[in-house]
């Protein structure tokens, strides 16, 4: 109980420590724990002649000296899984000794920032080693593979959210087979074992496991930065947090040692045409250091990531995986940044339209979610940043090609631009700075001229002047906006304005006042609500992002849809060409890509959603002035709307004849033969027949039927899950839902069916007429009260109709849903729907009287409806339901 009590405590202050810009080194070792500075004088390695003799087992010998034991080592790992491509991910480093105890040799973590005191006795045991040998020249044998018959899981790097608890850092994953694959020292001073393993459990992966050993010589030159305490302006990764005797722990962010050219190098397979990018996007940074700081060579041959020699960008030929990631390893103790990598797919270097459409066709097939890397256990053992690209590259690739003046050309610079963009945000990273998804609220231009900036970047291959596009590369920027910042980049223009301030900062301790610093948040605050916090959101309001991305991904559906039935016709020379009446389409995830801009803005409008441009104003956000906040949100939020002609203009029903007007945009593009006959993406001719074509077409047709059926349904059930504050909006609000309402739930098409129905008169009062009448009349009025079935009583008590019901445009089941939209539920605001709602009852009963030749809908429940004809009486039936739940 007392050990929980601690770690609670250790988080708490950890939470609540200040920041000191001015720390010392707490690295400098004491002279009793230095090992001699040459590694190999503490560590030797011979080829195992039992190996070499055909036996089954370790490579190579592992020695240590006995002068070594009790001295303070760095030990760094790497671990790479074999899967489709190898994939590497540092692991956590630890400053450790050997002690030989008992005739056994085990490996302990220092405790140096890690334990509040010395004065009591405490080890962090990492492994035993069982000893193999004694030599008399004073060298000890070790099984080092029986040692490390576990994987540490824990990585490097560390997000200030994600502090984890002490038992994390000694987390393992137990290894089934393993074995001693090399051993060597390379040149920089590290005694190198190279282990082959594989992981236990029914996930079981083949891993490579680089370990490194070096005597723990911490740069003393290097000056650490603590980690900022403010977060809401600036973030950076950090190292392992360092407890000091007052219990508070020290955390440090990483960098380099930017007193020593940081060099870069990039991977001898890159392609020739996109090494001046990647040099580029290297050199940007120096913009924002102010001085020549960083530094870019090619690796020599046969030198890949991960490297402890160089900071490789490793171009991975993976034409498949639209992803890259960036990962690093640092002094634990101070958090500088030793060596570094980027992880870079061939997937964004689509150099011609044949490339383009190699590529669109791989991605639609690839999902990051596949790929197992061994130690991928939390966020804080994931790399420093996987940007996965699939889908945004698959919507950029398809409205490339959809354009008929595109050339080899235009797209070869794009992807320049496109590669300069995304190199120097993993670069960005390697140097510290964590993401900052704010950056597109700095765009100086309307999301509105998006298409025509495009149109003139493409064919001025160039971006057009004075354009800002973001405050910073460490934003997952839309295609668009990273091309102009790729260009940007070529030019050697200014470097953007958080990515300046955020490298000041760590490297120089520069501050600036709040309002200097551009808009920042990261990972953690996407979580927290802020919904003008997102990945490749555009625009510099949510409002802009919400209007444009519908309709965006709208114009794409037809291009998406041709595609498809191109890469099916020629899949390639491994895959037989596929029959275009077997070409399938996700209609429930198209509509989602389509709505999803609008479901950050509806959030917004709840008391759930918040405003990053809002809440910054503010120094903090408690109790004592969130209602003020939330108000200033709402009135934000509307001007951003009523500037772009209100809410309904930008959050409008799917309208009659959608699936007929996109179907024929469809037609159009077919019968245009653009698309009739070409290239696939692996270069095989094709060319579609004029049954293919019709084929095509029918599909395609029924395509949108359904898709508009499922974009329906899902902005009925986004408007439905949405709780409205309560402000000045609601009348807004309630008009617009009004509007969704009677498209999807009262809508009809030109068909109307005709049925004679026989229903009581609701005028007859018989008592009335019995009195007013004689003889036979009365005799059968009489008559008629008691029995008002008999056949001779239906002039009396009973009328025809002829009921004119028109087909409705929806199904039933969508009907109700919509019905469902003005419910009280709605909003926070118990008025907000008053008027709304006695006007759609207004509507649909008009409605209901016109067909069912009724004034009042009470009249119907008089009504026989068992003696109707069934589609009547289930008209009927229906819309009572309706009526019902326009009540609610």
């Amino acid at each position: 109980m007392m050990k929980k009590l601690f770690f609670s405590a250790f988080i708490i202050v950890f939470a609540l420590s200040a920041c000191n810009k001015n720390e010392s080194n707490p690295a400098e070792p004491k002279k009793e724990v230095q090992p001699d500075p040459k590694i190999e004088v503490s560590y030797a390695f011979k080829e195992n002649l039992a190996h070499a003799n055909g036996e089954h087992g370790n490579r190579a010998r592992v020695f240590i000296h006995k002068n070594a034991l009790e001295k303070e080592f760095l030990l760094q790992a790497e671990v790479i899984t074999q899967s489709m491509i190898p994939m590497f991910e540092n692991l956590k480093s630890r400053v450790v000794m050997f002690s030989q105890r008992d005739g056994r040799l085990f490996l302990f973590e220092n405790t140096k920032g890690l334990t509040v005191t010395d004065v009591l006795e405490q080890d962090y045991l990492i492994t035993e080693f069982p000893i193999l040998s004694e030599s008399s020249d004073g060298y000890l044998e070790f099984d080092f593979n029986q040692g490390m018959k576990k994987l540490f899981v824990m990585g490097d790097w560390r997000a200030h959210e994600n502090t984890p608890k002490f038992e994390e850092m000694f987390k393992v994953t137990p290894l089934s087979y393993s074995y001693i694959h090399n051993v060597k020292f390379n040149n920089k001073n590290q005694f190198v074992i190279q282990q082959v393993a594989q992981t236990a459990g029914e996930d079981a992966s083949t891993v490579r496991v680089k370990y490194y050993l070096s005597p723990y010589q911490p740069d003393l030159s290097f000056e650490p930065t603590r980690a900022p305490f403010d977060f809401n302006k600036k973030g950076y990764f950090e190292a392992s947090p360092l407890l000091t005797s007052s219990g508070n722990p020290i955390s440090f962010s990483t960098k380099f040692n930017h007193k020593k050219t940081i060099v870069y190098a990039i991977s001898a397979n890159t392609p020739q045409e996109y090494r001046q990018a990647i040099r580029d996007a290297v050199l940007y940074w120096n913009k924002s250091f102010g001085s020549k700081v960083v530094d870019v060579i090619d690796a020599p041959q046969g030198v890949t990531a991960p490297n402890s020699d160089y900071n490789v960008i490793q171009w991975v030929p993976w034409d498949s995986a639209g992803f890259a990631y960036a990962d690093a390893q640092m002094d634990p103790r101070t958090g500088e940044i030793l060596h570094a990598q980027v992880y870079f797919t061939s997937v964004f270097g689509f150099k011609s339209k044949f490339k383009a459409k190699l590529i669109l066709n791989q991605l639609k097939n690839f999902n990051i979610k596949n790929l197992k890397r061994a130690s991928l256990m939390g966020f804080q053992n994931q790399a420093l940043c996987d940007m996965e690209v699939s889908h945004r590259l698959v919507s950029t690739l398809t409205s490339l090609l959809s354009d008929e003046n595109m050339t080899d050309e235009k797209i070869l610079e794009a992807s320049k631009d496109y590669i300069r963009e995304v190199v120097s945000h993993e670069v960005g990273h390697t140097l510290g700075l964590r993401h900052n998804f704010a950056g597109s609220l700095a765009t100086n231009y309307p999301v509105s001229e998006r298409p025509q900036i495009m149109s003139k970047y493409l064919n001025d291959q160039e971006a057009p002047a004075g354009l800002i596009a973001s405050s910073s590369v460490m934003e997952y920027n839309d295609f668009l906006e990273a091309m102009i910042i790729g260009d940007q980049i070529e030019k050697s223009l200014s470097p953007l304005s958080y990515d300046e301030k955020a490298i000041r900062y760590l490297y120089y301790k520069n501050d600036y006042d709040t309002q200097e610093w551009p808009l920042f948040c990261t990972d953690e605050h996407t979580l927290q609500g802020f919904t003008d916090c997102q990945r490749f959101d555009v625009g510099r309001s949510l409002a802009e992002f919400a209007q444009s991305g519908v309709q965006e991904q709208i114009d794409n559906v037809p291009y998406t849809l041709m595609q498809a039935y191109i890469q099916a016709k020629a899949k390639g020379p491994d895959y037989p060409s596929l029959p275009v009446d077997k070409v399938t389409f996700d209609i429930k995830e198209m509509a989602k890509r389509v709505l999803a801009s609008r479901q950050q803005l509806l959030t917004t409008l709840t008391s759930e959603g918040k405003l990053l441009k809002v809440h910054r104003q503010f120094a903090v956000v408690d109790s004592s002035n969130e209602d003020r906040v939330k108000d200033l949100q709402q009135e934000v939020l509307h001007q951003e709307m009523k500037d772009l002609g209100g809410f309904d203009k930008i959050v409008s029903p799917i309208e009659p004849g959608f699936a007929q007007s996109q179907y024929e945009v469809f037609e159009t593009i077919l019968n245009s033969g653009r698309y009739s006959s070409g290239t696939g993406p692996y270069g095989d001719t094709y060319e579609f027949s004029e049954n293919e074509k019709s084929i095509m077409k029918s599909r395609v047709k029924d395509f949108y039927i359904k898709f508009e059926e499922e974009l329906i349904k899902l902005s009925t059930d986004q408007l439905n899950h949405t709780q409205y504050v309560d402000n000045s909006l609601n009348q807004p609000l309630a008009d617009s839902n009004l509007k969704f309402l009677e498209s999807y739930a009262f809508s009809t098409t030109n068909s109307v069916n005709s049925y004679s129905v026989e229903v009581p008169k609701t005028n007859v009062d018989l008592d009335q007429e019995i009195a007013a009448s004689t003889g036979d009349q009365q005799e059968l009025l009489k008559k008629c009260k008691e029995n008002r079935e008999a056949e001779e009583c239906k002039s009396i008590v009973v009328k025809t109709l002829i009921l004119e019901l028109p087909e409705f445009r929806l199904k039933q089941e969508l009907r109700k849903e919509s019905a469902k939209l003005l419910s009280s539920e709605h909003s926070e605001s118990i008025i907000w729907n008053l008027k709304a709602k006695e006007e759609s009852k207004k509507s649909f009963e008009e409605l209901l009287g016109q067909a069912l030749k009724i004034k009042s809908i009470e009249e119907v429940k008089a009504w026989d409806l068992s003696k109707f004809p069934s589609p009547a009486a289930q008209w009927i039936l229906e819309n009572q339901t309706i009526y019902g739940l326009l009540a609610q």
